[in-house]
């Protein structure tokens, strides 16, 4: 049976080999000579003070995605502003197909939301025929927005699109970190009858698994990540490690920042503590080598669903989904990561600590009022529309008296993430205090940190080959394939791949 289940396991690796490619060779040994990118001339430049409401007789055309029904922002953005506006609203779900259309025919309004939507690659190809580069108009008519991103490292990169630096879009910034939307939930019901409190530690972990396959013989108590970690590095931080590379952005690649250091989380001693618990675990038939093809939550909940796993990983929306259709009505909670100890606090939570938000809006080349769509733009990163964005009126109110109809986040400004976790339902909150209970985010490095073009190419390269080491590594060593002495031949790998030339790269940018 064993061995069965590691040929099954070889197999899978071959899959994922295939899927994630190798890097090249050449690669990691070429000699990389870093492109940092010089500050933008436009950050040091100085608009024009403007006090709002200003003196239009013009009105602007903007087109949005549909708004909530009864929301009256807009109506009291015209009247502080003073900027007549005419929107036309599209349905959110039919809104790329409409832009897109609009785009290939150059009949686009005035100013438009979605360059997140298209992307600006899409921008680039059809040049100066659809969306404007905003970068002379910007350092003349947005002190707010400028100020805004200048005294940031990051959002100072962030703002700027293309291989020159253009600006093409007012990004959406975010104040503070996002809160904990993914995390493991357990058989509420299963512990209950068992008399055992919500585990916290990995010692309790084990033991609460070890229960629930000896007393109700589920196949697979424990829902173990299909490249043998769990997305945010969940059972992995507690060692003090990221464990999770293959992400979409800087903070889910496996590097993070510990004191001024950059690291890489599988090259830690931490990590190897990690796979060395799992293996146990593995060998206790906790998990069965079946999570290599387990490539996301639907597979948990199939088993969640068939009272065969005893704690899953997933969203809130996925618990509250299962939870309502397990067989014989049993009952999910969300509960902490588990740690080395009780009370230990991780640095590598999976709360968002993204800067710029994926709202974007842009001003069409074809307008003739480029000037007053940047300062209706502007105006919602002023200390006004930071507050009217945020609570949906200009009045100082708490958060629970937000208005959740007289918001509309799909718009340019200034938004305090704080306020998600406030203004969310009950079952989303229950879950992000219980994924974050022991968890912040301060090593984490910024999901959207960029690179130059350049660097950017030769760091996906190394880092794609990292991750398909440390994948081929993690799984094998998990299941026994892979001896737990061989610590060494996995660093020279690494090192091989090009790790010490990604830490360079990663220190230079953030430095």
């Amino acid at each position: 049976m064993m061995q069965s289940a590691r040929k099954n396991v070889v197999f899978c690796l071959a899959v994922l080999l295939a899927l994630l490619g190798c890097a090249c060779s050449n690669a990691a040994t070429a000699d990389w000579v870093l492109d940092l990118p010089q500050p933008n001339p436009v950050l040091s430049a100085q608009p024009e003070t403007v006090s709002y409401p200003i003196a239009s007789q013009e009105t602007i055309h903007i087109l949005l995605p549909s708004a909530p029904e009864g929301c009256t922002l807009l109506g009291r953005a015209a009247e502080l502003t003073g900027i007549e506006a005419e929107y036309q609203f599209v349905p959110m779900q039919d809104y790329a197909g409409a832009l897109s259309q609009m785009m290939q025919t150059g009949d686009v309004p005035d100013l438009f939301y979605g360059k997140s939507m298209i992307g600006v690659y899409d921008y680039l190809d059809y040049g100066d025929e659809v969306a404007l580069d905003m970068t002379e108009v910007i350092s003349r008519c947005a002190p707010n927005y400028l100020a805004a991103i200048r005294e940031d490292p990051v959002l100072s990169s962030t703002a700027f699109d293309g291989e020159y630096g253009e600006m093409f879009a007012f990004y959406q910034i975010r104040q503070g970190s996002g809160m904990s939307g993914y995390g493991p939930v357990i058989r509420q019901d299963w512990l209950d009858e068992l008399g055992l409190d919500v585990p916290q530690t990995y010692d309790e972990y084990h033991d609460v698994l070890a229960a629930f396959r000896d007393r109700y013989g589920c196949e697979q108590p424990l829902g173990m990540g299909y490249i043998g970690a769990m997305a945010g590095d969940y059972l992995a931080a507690g060692y003090g490690v990221t464990a999770f590379t293959n992400g979409s952005d800087m903070a889910s690649v496996g590097f993070y920042c510990e004191d001024g250091q950059i690291k890489y989380g599988p090259a830690e001693e931490g990590f190897w503590d990690y796979l060395t618990m799992l293996h146990q675990w593995y060998e206790e038939k906790l998990f069965t080598s079946d999570f290599v093809t387990w490539a996301d939550s639907s597979e948990y909940g199939k088993l969640i669903l068939n009272n065969q796993m005893g704690i899953a990983y997933g969203t809130a929306a996925d618990a509250a989904g299962w939870a309502r259709n397990i067989t014989g009505g049993g009952r999910l909670s969300p509960i902490p990561d588990a740690v080395r100890q009780a009370g230990q606090q991780t640095h590598l939570g999976s709360q968002s600590n993204r800067r710029t938000g994926m709202p974007t809006f842009s001003i069409s080349a074809k307008s003739d009022k480029a000037e007053l769509c940047a300062r209706w733009c502007d105006f919602w990163y002023s200390k006004e529309g930071t507050q009217l964005v945020n609570y949906g009126t200009e009045e100082q109110i708490e958060p629970e008296q937000i208005d959740q109809d007289s918001r509309y986040t799909l718009l340019p400004g200034i938004y305090d993430m704080a306020l998600a976790y406030q203004t969310a339902d009950e079952t989303t909150r229950t879950a992000a205090d219980a994924w974050g209970a022991n968890r912040d985010n301060a090593w984490r490095l910024p999901e959207d940190l960029q690179l130059s073009e350049a660097d950017q190419q030769r760091f996906a390269i190394l880092a794609q080959g990292l991750t398909t080491a440390v994948t081929v590594w993690s799984c094998k060593v998990i299941v026994g394939e892979q001896s737990l002495d061989s610590r060494a031949d996995f660093l020279a790998e690494l090192e091989q791949d090009g790790l010490q030339k990604c830490i360079d790269c990663l220190t230079a940018y953030l430095q």
